[in-house]
């Protein structure tokens, strides 16, 4: 677990670094807007501290990050990310769960089958 979250800092703190040199800005300048202080930059960037919330949340706000980039290095570094809509997600959810339920259940099916195929077929064999 604890190799999970070092390489997590250490991934957020590289695109932490990318996003403000693709903003052509300096950490002092950086620092200034997203309310911290210069040597917290120097931090998040080398990794000696993880990058909290309110700082992902405030790049968001103020340079339009996409917080999926940010975190997974997925889609464009730039760019609200879409937000879901809660029940068409639960929606989605609940059918896939029905769907799998009932590919549970067939294969249950299949196996019983297959079972009593397999027993009635050693039976032939020993009679025979």
């Amino acid at each position: 677990m604890a190799n999970r979250e070092a390489q997590i800092v250490e991934d957020t703190a590289k695109r932490f670094k990318l996003f403000r040199e693709e903003e052509n800005l300096t950490q002092t300048q950086m620092a200034a807007a997203i309310g911290k202080n210069q040597s917290q930059v120097v931090r998040y960037e080398s990794g000696r501290l993880a990058i909290p919330i309110d700082t992902v949340k405030a790049l968001e706000d103020e340079f339009e990050m996409n917080v999926h980039w940010f975190f997974d290095g997925t889609g464009n570094r730039k760019g609200k990310a879409e937000k879901s809509n809660l029940v068409t997600d639960i929606k989605t959810l609940r059918d896939n769960n029905l769907m799998l339920l009932n590919e549970v259940k067939l294969l249950k099916r299949n196996f019983k089958k297959l079972h009593s195929d397999f027993y009635e077929f050693k039976n032939t064999v020993k009679a025979g």
